[in-house]
């Protein structure tokens, strides 16, 4: 448990927006909160866009910040979005379109909760996108074509009856959002804008093992770890002080 509280490496990070269970697409945006009785761990990642010439230097000076809360990564049209000759940093998704997929009151809602982080105007002009909702799932697709650039996943595992503050009996819960781009997609969307991609993960990990339930925080342990990422139009992946695998195949 110590070592896992105390460092979180960069392949975890990777996986949270290069999903393995979804090969050809990257996350977007996401909220995953997982819950046993001995930890938690929450995982958020936001997206914007960002001017080549200085994205790097953005992202080195954004990681170097005392308090990841000293900045945001904003959604679309937000009045924090930076537009300087210099610096651009814009959001691209929106964050919550104040409807819910799933009722607030159905017992067998499970946890999921409101859309968040879906599409925003921008992408859906330039992409000429269309929303619809199939096979259990809300996805956009581009004009005559049967494959999504966007889906939208949302999941819960709270069992009916089940608070916020129990025992879980040695039991996994996970609930959260994610928002799914296809690699295709999102190549074409940075190309037509000429932006790269910067991307911020922040993982919170407690050690609930000596707190009263699996939600009570108060005596537990926790460590909060915050990463930022470029994906770069021409395929290179970039953090502030190394590089990594290219995200696109055509990326030599």
């Amino acid at each position: 448990m110590e070592d896992w509280l105390g460092d979180v490496k960069d392949a975890y990070f990777l996986r949270e927006f290069f999903p393995d269970d979804r090969p050809g697409w990257i996350v977007a945006s996401a909220y995953i909160e997982t819950n046993s009785d001995d930890y938690k761990e929450t995982v958020s990642l936001s997206t914007g866009l960002v001017s080549p010439q200085t994205a790097h230097a953005l992202v080195r000076a954004l990681q170097t910040a005392e308090n990841n809360m000293d900045f945001y990564i904003c959604p679309e049209g937000h009045n924090l979005e930076i537009d300087a000759p210099e610096y651009i940093l814009r959001g691209w998704l929106i964050r919550d379109n104040g409807d819910l997929e799933y009722d607030e009151r159905d017992p067998y809602r499970n946890g999921a909760g409101r859309l968040r982080g879906l599409p925003g105007t921008t992408v859906t002009d330039a992409l000429s996108l269309e929303q619809r909702y199939c096979c259990g799932r809300l996805k956009w697709f581009r004009q005559e074509s049967d494959i999504p650039s966007f889906i939208y996943e949302t999941w819960g595992n709270r069992e009916r009856g089940q608070g916020s503050r129990r025992y879980l009996g040695g039991k996994i819960v996970c609930s959260g959002h994610r928002l799914l781009v296809r690699k295709e997609d999102l190549a074409e969307f940075l190309q037509l804008q000429e932006r790269d991609l910067i991307i911020e993960i922040g993982i919170t990990r407690n050690d609930q093992r000596e707190s009263g339930t699996s939600y009570d925080t108060e005596d537990s342990k926790e460590m909060a770890f915050d990463r930022l990422f470029l994906l770069r139009r021409c395929g290179a992946v970039e953090a502030a002080e190394r590089s990594f695998e290219a995200w696109r195949s055509d990326c030599s």
